[in-house]
C-alpha cells in the first residue's frame, strides 16, 4: 500500500480517501486486491472544523468505508459525534493510541491547521493515507516536510 497525502475538497473526501487506498500512487484505476467485501477502515483525528460533520454523514453513506475510530479530546464535540455515527466506533482522547489501537487504513484530520504536520508525522510512521482540512500547512516549510514525509514512506 503506498503513502499519499489527499487535500480534502467538497464532499468527495471521503470517496478520495478510499481511492487512495484502494489505487496505488502511479497506477491506473485498477484498485488493489483485497479481501471480498473489504472496506476501507477510516478513522478521525479531531472534531474541530465545522467540514466534519458532513465528512461523518458521507462516511455512513459509503458502501466501501468504516469509520472505526474518532480521537477528540473536547468531551461536548463527542457526546455531539456520538449521536451522527454507528454505535461501534470508538472513540479516544488521544490519537496516536487510536492510531495504535484502531490501526486504521486512512485517517481524516479536521482539527486546527497548526496541527497537521504533528497528526501527519504519527500517521507517516505507520504508513498510513492522510486527509486533511485546508490550507494542508501553514507555511512553505511545513509544506515542505509533508512532501518529505510522503516521498520517504512511498
Amino acid at each position: 500500500m503506498n503513502f499519499k497525502l489527499t487535500a480534502r475538497i467538497g464532499a468527495w473526501s471521503v470517496l478520495a480517501v478510499i481511492l487512495c487506498v484502494a489505487v496505488p500512487m502511479g497506477s491506473s484505476a485498477t484498485p488493489t486486491p483485497g479481501p471480498e467485501g473489504a472496506k476501507t477502515r477510516l478513522a478521525i483525528v479531531g472534531l474541530d472544523h465545522d467540514h466534519v460533520w458532513g465528512i461523518l454523514r458521507d462516511i455512513t453513506k459509503e458502501p466501501n468505508a468504516e469509520l472505526v475510530a474518532i480521537a477528540e479530546a473536547d468531551s461536548a464535540l463527542v457526546t455531539r459525534a456520538k449521536t451522527r455515527v454507528p454505535p461501534n466506533v470508538k472513540f479516544y482522547s488521544n490519537y496516536v493510541q487510536m492510531l495504535d489501537e484502531a490501526k486504521p487504513d486512512a485517517v481524516i484530520v479536521t482539527t486546527s491547521n497548526d496541527r497537521h504536520l504533528e497528526i501527519l508525522r504519527e500517521c507517516a510512521k505507520r504508513h498510513m493515507h492522510f486527509s486533511v482540512e485546508k490550507p494542508m500547512a501553514t507555511n512553505g516549510a511545513d509544506a515542505r516536510e509533508m512532501e518529505r514525509l510522503a516521498q520517504a514512506v512511498s
